[in-house]
């Protein structure tokens, strides 16, 4: 990547109940001001967890390890929050339009107008 900023939307449809490795990355990114961050705050779920045999049956599920950005905060409970926030409508998506995808459109092509200057 270089010195070259982008711009990246972070949302999708299921964006808030989603726990993945795009929090890390759009953290990161966040961070490092690497990229402009589109969309809605992330819900804040980021463990790591295994699973044990307990017994008669019974498996526990225990979270096993943590998250940190590079420069330490954890993401757990507290989530990724958006350089430009975008909510996620969903009559919006019914009728076929992806408002944080537009947004994000936007913003790219501002930078872009912006970085030629």
């Amino acid at each position: 990547m270089g010195q070259t900023k982008f711009s990246v939307g972070t949302g999708n449809p299921g964006e808030r109940a989603t726990a993945s490795a795009g929090k890390m990355v759009a953290a990161f990114a966040a961070e490092n001001n690497l990229a402009t961050i589109v969309g809605a705050k992330t819900a804040g779920r980021l463990l790591s967890g295994s699973t044990f045999r307990a017994g008669e049956g019974y498996i526990l599920g225990l979270p096993v390890a943590a998250y940190l950005t590079w420069q330490g905060r954890l993401i757990e409970g507290k989530g990724v929050s958006p350089s430009v926030p975008v909510e996620m409508s969903t009559d919006a998506l019914a009728a076929g339009e992806d408002s944080q995808m537009q947004k994000a459109l936007e913003v790219v092509k501002r930078e872009n107008v912006a970085g030629r200057s």
